[in-house]
């Protein structure tokens, strides 16, 4: 061969030579480049799936919320149409005449000596009932006679007042009717 052909022969092989070289170097670069990105899409897959499920449970817990809420409006509607209903039935109440006056003189008091017990009407018949923990006028007459606004009857038939507080274990006389 001649020289002039040599040259680019041996260049030509010294390329090649190069880049087998340098591929062979660049070898472990690449093969721990491509486990990285193996490992970074393998994580991302993780992620995507863990973000999947807390969606999944938000939405879950964003259903039951909402049917709560709606179960609790629902109560708040039923309440309002009672509360509505007892305003009514106290208005009734409030404006129809007493139906018994009381005559009888104003009873003195001594200091030291006990008072007598209230005077039960003879046309009222009654029961006697039991205070409970969570008991009040209101709530003992709802119960008992039908209609809270009738606490009124119980703390007078019991010669009581509004503000006197219940005490669990007393016994209250109750009208039957």
């Amino acid at each position: 061969m001649n020289n002039r052909m040599v040259c680019p022969v041996m260049l030509l092989v010294g390329i090649g030579i190069g880049a087998a070289v340098g591929i062979l170097i660049s070898k472990p670069k690449i093969d721990k480049a491509q486990t990285e990105i193996d490992q970074l899409q393998t994580q991302m897959q993780l992620d995507k799936t863990n973000s999947e499920d807390t969606i999944q449970k938000a939405a879950t817990e964003i259903a039951r919320t909402k049917k709560e809420l709606m179960q609790a409006k629902g109560l708040i509607s039923k309440l309002m149409v009672q509360l509505s209903n007892a305003k009514t039935e106290l208005s009734k109440f409030e404006t129809q005449p007493s139906a018994a006056t009381d005559t009888t003189e104003p009873e003195t008091v001594v200091l030291g000596q006990p008072t007598k017990a209230p005077a039960t009407p003879s046309n009222i018949s009654t029961k006697e009932y039991v205070v409970k923990e969570g008991d009040s006028p209101w709530v003992i007459a709802e119960r008992e006679l039908g209609s809270g606004i009738r606490f009124k009857e119980i703390l007078e038939l019991n010669g009581m007042t509004e503000d006197q507080p219940l005490k669990i274990g007393t016994t209250l006389k109750i009208p039957t009717q």
